[in-house]
């Protein structure tokens, strides 16, 4: 089956992959999806976790995210400075980390929420 037969055929990625606005991005997936098959032998699957699984499996990809956005920025500053457009990037991806803790944060609360009603 090619990648995007698996896509196609998976209803978690083909709903992403309609979302996705560009040709860049629906390329990452490709990519991503590609990864996953040569890693694990298959494409996501919705019961391979309950719902903590995948709640903590994305608080681990957004603080992945956000360890990414602040070493980028790291190296900006370095190579860089923090001068014109620059300056300009840094404080986007400042505001993309505050995002994303405000997720994580969210993520929390849902996970305990969960866990209380779960009981």
């Amino acid at each position: 089956m090619k990648i995007d037969e698996h896509i196609i055929a998976n209803d978690v990625l083909r709903e992403i992959s309609e979302l996705l606005p560009t040709p860049f991005l629906k390329e990452h997936l490709v990519n991503q999806t590609t990864k996953g098959l040569a890693k694990y032998g298959t494409t996501v699957n919705v019961d391979d976790y309950d719902v903590f699984g995948w709640i903590d499996h994305n608080i681990q990809e957004l603080i992945d995210s956000t360890v990414y956005y602040k070493a980028t920025i790291k190296k900006i500053e370095k190579q860089y400075g923090f001068e014109g457009v620059h300056a300009r990037i840094i404080r986007i991806l400042e505001k993309e980390i505050r995002e994303n803790i405000k997720k994580l944060e969210s993520l929390e609360l849902f996970r305990n929420h969960y866990l209380e009603e779960s009981k």
